[in-house]
């Protein structure tokens, strides 16, 4: 999947997918739907939002992290085998529905009146430098059809803004109790070869601690030399800072 630098690795086609009902499943397959009814029958909304949808994306990883086989109303992955004896019983057909918006696939599969299996094992990868759905100019014009729908694109842009808070929220915790603090220690010994604590209870020490230069900083507006001289725990002269 796009932006999870290789953690998700998703079924192909969103648009095909359809679950079936459960206690875990119920709220988010309603959610979905009338996020595809945020537009009139005949829209090409209908069409889209099987791609754009959070819940669908929610739904689709729920399954996603089964190992045995699983069962769908409809579902797409590069390739499908049906009994043939199935599809003539049946009459399988493709349909895309009432409003000629609905993916081929589950047209097909419902007029199967049967479910379709989900192997996990059945791996299905495409080239990352051209990733299922439109590109170019057919891109731009899907683009362009939610940014023109005042209601959609508000829609779009709150579910987005929802799920990147907790994406930005965990990524500056994680800077801030791990990466930061490390980074300094490193920053710290390769610069002094000693372990150096930074407090401000520092009232404490004795007058003739010794004090040590940390590196040079710069602010934002013109270099300025400023060195920090900090206590070293051991006799010298006294603290002083030197401009």
């Amino acid at each position: 999947m796009p932006g999870s630098l290789g953690t998700l690795v998703t079924p192909y086609d969103f648009s095909a997918m359809r679950f079936i009902e459960s206690p875990q499943t119920k709220l988010p397959i309603k959610l979905h739907n009338w996020f595809c009814g945020l537009s009139s029958p005949g829209h090409r909304w209908r069409n889209m939002c099987d791609a754009a949808s959070i819940f669908q994306l929610f739904l689709v990883l729920l399954h996603n992290d089964k190992k045995e086989p699983y069962s769908m109303l409809s579902a797409f992955n590069g390739a499908t085998m049906y009994p043939l004896r199935l599809v003539r019983d049946n009459e399988g057909t493709y349909g895309m529905g009432d409003d000629g918006q609905r993916c081929e696939h589950i047209g097909f599969h419902y007029s199967l009146n049967s479910t379709v299996v989900v192997n996990p094992k059945w791996s299905f990868h495409i080239h990352p430098d051209r990733i299922g759905g439109p590109t170019g100019a057919r891109a731009a014009k899907a683009i362009l059809l939610i940014m023109a729908d005042p209601l959609i694109s508000t829609v779009v842009l709150f579910q987005h803004m929802v799920y990147m808070s907790f994406v930005t929220y965990v990524t500056v915790k994680m800077i801030l109790h791990y990466i930061y603090p490390a980074y300094m220690k490193i920053i710290l010994l390769v610069s002094f070869g000693d372990k150096v604590q930074l407090s401000s209870k520092k009232s404490n020490l004795s007058e003739d601690a010794k004090y040590f230069v940390l590196p040079t900083y710069r602010n934002g507006t013109h270099a300025k030399n400023k060195q920090l001289l900090h206590r070293k725990w051991s006799s010298g002269t006294r603290c002083r800072e030197q401009r």
